[in-house]
């Protein structure tokens, strides 16, 4: 089994594919990864984890698809598994002429309107994107989607069969999150020099699908009634990293907002927090939100369907780029008005339909079902 990727920086495939894979061989599943990039970040984790991990070496274009082509060409591989654009519409053909069957995976909403609008790639880049990757799909043996939404979504962005689609959630190690106990909560905040402050945690890559300028704006509206709140914004620069940085310049309460950069003590950060923010303008599914709700921090999320999907409606919602709509619940949370029961409910759904156990199970269900039989 090879998972194709584009490379190892810290994201939600990236970070999803290191718990999964880790866990196939006890499903009987021998996995490893062929990265297109040069990014290394996550690579001491896959090494540690025994995943073997293969980066193409860099060159023209027809250097690199020539490696890849003798890479699959080893004998060695019974499917091939890409995830996001370049593996998608690279290395489905390429599998294909090597006679290896491929399934893909949807990990977001891509191609709509506001793709179309806001990728540096240009409407008429998005459009391109979007052809080659409804082309290259139909090789492909089935589909994985991370959510029920982001399924229907490209399902009808691509042309497939919705038959065609298996949903597997997107799953966390609860074994290692751990819980939120009072102790852990006192070491966590204590680590990052907290004492009396009340702290919005916002966690994603700074792009503009993430809509972190929305919390900051929220933030203004709030920071003056709350003047123990703070505002954490962490994840790695992005597309939009200039207006956030600009909103924080322009904010009269820019000592409060503290940008952390790309983190890997996410569940430290939740666990020190009182509540966590997800301003997203849509998504996939969003691992942070589900670490959140394992980590039982109180949500205040974005009212779109795949946040109802994964939290049961057990969040405070606010409507799409409404700041005044955010700024109200953030208000709500810090006055104390999120039921208690949702914490302890967010996290029984966690165990019951995103632990990294079953997620993988599923998954090494797919894999056979999608593979081909080994030659004796």
């Amino acid at each position: 089994m090879l998972g194709c990727i584009y490379d190892l920086r810290v994201g939600g495939a990236e970070t999803s594919l290191l718990a999964e894979y880790r866990r196939l061989p006890n499903y009987g599943i021998d996995a490893s990864v062929l990265c297109l990039g040069s990014d290394r970040t996550l690579a001491a984790e896959f090494a540690e984890a025994n995943i073997k991990v293969t980066f193409v070496p860099t060159g023209n274009w027809f250097s690199r698809a020539r490696f890849v082509v003798r890479f699959l060409r080893s004998g060695r591989f019974e499917l091939v598994h890409t995830m996001l654009f370049w593996p998608d519409v690279v290395v489905r053909p390429l599998a294909r002429l090597c006679g290896i069957p491929v399934v893909s995976s949807f990990t977001n909403e891509y191609y709509g309107k506001e793709h179309r609008q806001h990728s540096h790639h240009g409407s008429f880049g998005v459009i391109i994107a979007q052809i080659a990757d409804a082309l290259t799909a139909k090789l492909t043996a089935g589909f994985h989607a991370i959510s029920t939404r982001s399924g229907h979504i490209m399902a009808r962005r691509l042309g497939i069969r919705k038959s065609r689609i298996t949903v597997i959630y997107r799953g966390r190690d609860i074994s290692e999150l751990g819980r939120r106990t009072p102790e852990r909560r006192i070491s966590a905040r204590e680590r990052f020099n907290l004492t009396s402050e009340f702290v919005f945690l916002c966690v994603g890559r700074q792009d503009y699908q993430k809509a972190h300028e929305i919390a900051v704006r929220a933030f203004n509206e709030i920071a003056g009634e709350l003047p123990q709140a703070v505002l954490w914004l962490a994840g790695r620069e992005g597309g939009n990293s200039a207006l956030v940085h600009s909103e924080i310049e322009r904010s009269p309460y820019r000592g409060r907002i503290v940008m952390l950069g790309e983190r890997k003590d996410v569940p430290e950060l939740l666990v020190a927090s009182d509540a966590f923010i997800m301003p997203s303008r849509f998504e996939g599914l969003a691992g942070a939100v589900i670490e959140a709700m394992a980590l039982e921090a109180p949500l205040v999320l974005t009212d779109i369907p795949v946040f109802h999907e994964v939290s049961d409606h057990r969040a405070l919602f606010f409507n799409r780029d409404n700041v005044s709509g955010l700024a109200e619940c953030l208000r709500a949370i810090a006055s104390g008005g999120y039921p208690d029961g949702w914490i302890h409910e967010l996290r029984k759904r966690v165990e019951h339909f995103f632990d990294i156990e079953k997620v993988s199970s599923d998954l090494a269900d797919f894999y056979r079902k999608n593979g081909r039989k080994p030659v004796p």
